[in-house]
């Protein structure tokens, strides 16, 4: 499932912390998605997210149905002021616990 870049896509490696590289580096572009925070957890989260969304619409054993599926991503901020994702995962467990029961 590999997807061609258009041929003005072009990919830059320069230190983050070094201004003038950075500087540099943005002359004359139209758009920067720096991936200075994109670690190991982060590609295989992207990985295992892409995998998820593949399966979508996948038919189920026995002729039961379709899969359905979807990737979450709240924000990465919690705290007192962040309630949205408590709320969010709270409603999840709920839910989860209504699919189990109701599979059982």
């Amino acid at each position: 499932m590999r997807q061609e870049l258009p041929a003005a896509i072009i990919f830059v490696r320069e230190d983050v912390c070094n201004y003038l590289e950075v500087e540099a580096a943005f002359r004359n572009v139209d758009c920067v998605f720096h991936l200075a925070s994109y670690d190991h957890y982060s590609r295989t989260k992207s990985v295992a997210e892409m995998k998820v969304l593949y399966a979508n619409t996948s038919k189920l054993r026995k002729g039961s149905g379709v899969l359905q599926t979807c990737a979450l991503r709240p924000a990465g901020i919690y705290g007192p002021v962040k309630t949205f994702q408590m709320i969010l995962h709270s409603k999840m467990q709920k839910r989860w616990k209504e699919i189990k029961k109701q599979a059982t």
